[in-house]
């Protein structure tokens, strides 16, 4: 990021990547067979390192929404009770943002199905601050879903 007026900063290099998250629930009994997978969907700049609490840089993950994947028996609910279970994992479950460091974000991209490089804005920081541009990207990626 830019520590000063003249530093020279790089461009936003936007990815999205969903992340199986399924591990840290626990379903009731009737929701288990119809969920195969839910994954949390961030949004992180490549070109953003920043330091926390050990000398590893890490990538600063900001959670856009959660996605569910059903099983053959999810499919077939009706679709008032699919709309519940969807809406009970994915719009009634906030997420928070993540820190992970970049040498795991590489492995975990290569890793995994659901990785989008959306790559540079290419908005120069005297026509919108970094801030602009990320609130943008959280804006078009929540309200247009790669996965």
């Amino acid at each position: 990021m830019c520590e000063t007026e003249n530093e020279l900063c790089s461009p936003i290099d936007a990815r999205v990547i969903a992340i199986n998250e399924t591990a840290y629930y626990e379903f009731p009994p009737e929701h288990a067979p119809c969920i195969r997978a839910i994954r949390g969907v961030y949004l992180y700049d490549a070109n953003q390192r920043l330091h926390g609490c050990c000398y590893h840089k890490s990538h600063r993950l900001i959670f856009l929404y959660h996605s569910v994947l059903l099983t053959e028996t999810g499919d077939a609910l009706d679709d008032k009770a699919r709309e519940a279970l969807l809406e009970e994992y994915e719009v009634c479950n906030n997420g928070e943002d993540q820190y992970v460091h970049c040498s795991i974000m590489k492995r975990l991209a290569k890793a995994t199905g659901d990785y989008l490089e959306y790559g540079a804005t290419e908005i120069s920081y005297d026509d919108e601050s970094y801030g602009v541009q990320i609130e943008g990207l959280i804006e078009y990626f929540g309200g247009n879903p790669p996965f």
